[in-house]
């Protein structure tokens, strides 16, 4: 009879020791040889059944043992499969097992884990997605993975764009290993595959999502998915931002220039699509371009943005930047208007700065010492009464109909 304590007894008696006999029985056998090695291999099945699986410590066999027995198409597929979960094995090479087993070798994880293995297991009819998929969320396998040569399988050019859709599709493995095993590929799509918005993110960054405008349509309008794809293509889009304008909405707009990751020359582009009377609605745009409105060709500056910026900023040098150029366009009274608005925020010597860039007599008014006289009108009278009131200039009489301004004896801090 083939049992447990009958094969012990062969192997002690034919020098075998202890703890050999008990751990690797079969390759014990195979150094004996002899009718005994003929016989277990008549009947490798009940052996397996009767000596192997019912002993515990019999798990330790070589991987050629191993591979003999399992490779031998006489016995079941279920003794088969039950040698290779009872066997602690790590092969090399799954290649050298019955393309029926690498289904049983990866799910047990008896298989080094390369991009190779992957892909070939992949491309396997023997081998379920799902068992592939449960494989890869573990963190050991993703290490291995990644570690190894991802050139083996690029060679395979039919087939690589699939095995790549199928890495992009895995939404079952948490991010940080989703990210480790996309990296290894340098094919980008168009499109995103049906993953969480987060790994949707992990895949602009990383480069496999093409910044095409394929891509960004297929965005839907996701804010922080059309943001990424600008951050990841900034110096490929630049010189055809036009193209883009459709995904420009005031909301990306926002994000675009609050942004540390562009250019200042990308950001008055951005500046130049926004919708103006989408900008005129939203003071958060409006403080924010500023420094960028102002790099605009003049005939696409508009008056009513500017004077928004300037009532708006808390930035007073910039103000009087935007100051000088309505003075530029001829827009005096509305100068004024905006000025008697901000002065009571701006210092007197901001202030009195941006009435420099007038013309006389307006300009005398910041020449501390002389005495202009302005033309009397509820305009200037309410902005002089405004400065009087700050203190930035003296007494305002009134002289042949027209308003004499005190200026002050003193230069402005």
């Amino acid at each position: 009879n083939i049992n447990i304590n009958n094969i012990h007894l062969i192997l002690s008696i034919n020098g075998m020791d202890k703890t050999s006999l008990k751990i690797q029985t079969f390759d014990c056998l195979a150094k004996i040889g002899g009718k005994t090695f003929r016989y277990v291999n008549q009947n490798l099945e009940k052996y397996i059944q009767n000596v192997m699986l019912v002993a515990k410590e019999n798990t330790k066999e070589s991987e050629g043992s191993i591979i003999e027995i399992v490779n031998n198409l006489s016995l079941s597929i279920e003794i088969r499969e039950n040698v290779i979960k009872h066997q602690s094995f790590i092969c090399s090479d799954i290649h050298l097992f019955d393309q029926g087993l690498w289904e049983t070798i990866l799910s047990n994880n008896k298989v080094i884990p390369t991009w190779k293995i992957v892909f070939d297991c992949y491309m396997s009819d023997n081998v379920s997605n799902n068992s592939l998929v449960d494989f890869l969320k573990q963190l050991s396998n993703v290490e291995y993975v990644e570690g190894s040569q991802h050139s083996e399988i690029e060679e395979k050019s039919e087939d690589i764009f699939k095995f790549n859709l199928f890495i992009q599709t895995l939404d079952e493995i948490d991010d940080e290993n989703y990210e480790r095993l996309n990296a290894g590929f340098s094919i980008s799509s168009k499109g995103f595959p049906d993953v969480s918005k987060s790994k949707k993110l992990i895949l602009i960054k990383i480069g496999r999502i093409s910044p095409c405008l394929e891509s960004f349509e297929r965005a839907n309008g996701e804010l922080e998915l059309i943001v990424q794809l600008f951050k990841s293509s900034s110096n490929k889009i630049y010189e055809k931002l036009e193209e883009y304008r459709d995904f420009i909405s005031d909301s990306v707009g926002y994000e675009l220039l609050n942004s540390c990751d562009f250019s200042d020359d990308f950001k008055v582009k951005i500046v130049g699509i926004l919708n103006e009377d989408r900008l005129l609605e939203s003071p958060e745009l409006i403080k924010l371009i500023g420094p960028y409105y102002l790099k605009l060709s003049e005939a696409a500056q508009n008056i009513e943005i500017m004077e928004r910026i300037i009532l708006d900023t808390d930035d007073e040098e910039l103000g009087e930047d935007y100051i000088k150029i309505l003075l530029s366009k001829g827009r005096d009274d509305l100068t004024i208007k905006i000025l008697t608005e901000v002065a009571c925020r701006w210092s007197e010597k901001n202030v009195m700065n941006s009435i420099s860039h007038f013309n006389e007599p307006y300009s005398q008014i910041a020449d501390y010492g002389k005495r202009p006289l302005i033309p009397n009108n509820e305009l200037n009278l309410n902005f002089l009464n405004s400065l009087n009131s700050l203190n930035f200039i003296g007494k305002i009489g009134l002289e042949a109909n027209q308003l004499r301004v005190n200026t002050k004896k003193k230069t402005s801090t």
